[in-house]
């Protein structure tokens, strides 16, 4: 069986704690956490699933990344991950409906976004050249 996904990178403009909470409260139904960085900006982190019976038969894994940028500004990597294909083996667009639920929700809830990346069907050699770069600097720095 083979696991696909949806990986989305969107900057939110409004408050760290809005967006954390508003998401963590419908979408983080498995785990959340939230933490400061070195930089003294708050980074959360949530959890989800969700079951799509007949797109994939299976529950579908959810991942939020927010990093707070400013006072007003929030940059998220969201990842609808994991599952089944669906019946006849097709997925039929579950990890991508997952993540425009998401986006409707913020959209719904007064969120001003804007999308800066998607990669459907997720791939290890697919990952964004910016997302490569900064984990090569994290794992290239001293502590």
């Amino acid at each position: 069986m083979k696991l696909s996904g949806n990986l989305v990178k969107l900057t939110v403009y409004n408050s760290f704690n809005r967006v954390f909470t508003a998401l963590m409260n419908e979408f983080g139904n498995v785990f959340y956490y939230a933490l400061l960085n070195n930089n003294e900006k708050r980074v959360g982190l949530i959890l989800g699933e969700k079951w799509f019976h007949w797109r994939t038969n299976s529950d579908i894994g959810l991942f939020i990344l927010i990093q707070e940028v400013d006072e007003d500004k929030c940059d998220l990597i969201i990842i609808s991950y994991a599952g089944s294909t669906g019946f006849f083996h097709i997925s039929m667009g579950a990890h991508k409906k997952y993540i425009e639920k998401i986006l409707e929700f913020l959209k719904k809830n007064g969120f001003e976004y804007m999308l800066n990346g998607e990669i459907k069907d997720i791939k290890t050699g697919l990952v964004t050249d910016d997302i490569r770069k900064k984990v090569k600097e994290i794992l290239e720095s001293k502590k």
